[in-house]
């Protein structure tokens, strides 16, 4: 099925982000772990407030665990940072 120009506009700038976060806080790995992906978000925004540690609330990582297991599928022992990022949006914007 085609995609309109704003869809693919929206998933180019997803992949540029995912790219951007992977290079930044991931060490250029494109497939890495629920944690890990936690892990280095909790680095941005420590780098991005200036802050020591933050910790997220315990119902977004459970919401973002089960979008996870519900709409992804693992590669090679981890889950793509695009994939990830999404997981993320939609546990963000749910709590």
């Amino acid at each position: 099925m085609a995609r309109s120009s704003k869809e693919y506009v929206a998933a180019h700038r997803a992949r540029k982000a995912a790219q951007a976060f992977s290079t930044e806080y991931l060490n250029k790995r494109n497939v890495v772990s629920p944690e890990d992906f936690i892990s280095g978000k909790q680095d941005e925004i420590c780098s991005e407030f200036g802050l020591a540690i933050v910790e997220f609330d315990e119902g977004l990582c459970n919401y973002f665990y089960s979008t996870i297991k519900d709409q992804y599928t693992p590669v090679s022992g981890g889950y793509t940072v695009y994939d990830l990022m999404a997981a993320w949006k939609e546990a963000r914007k749910d709590k």
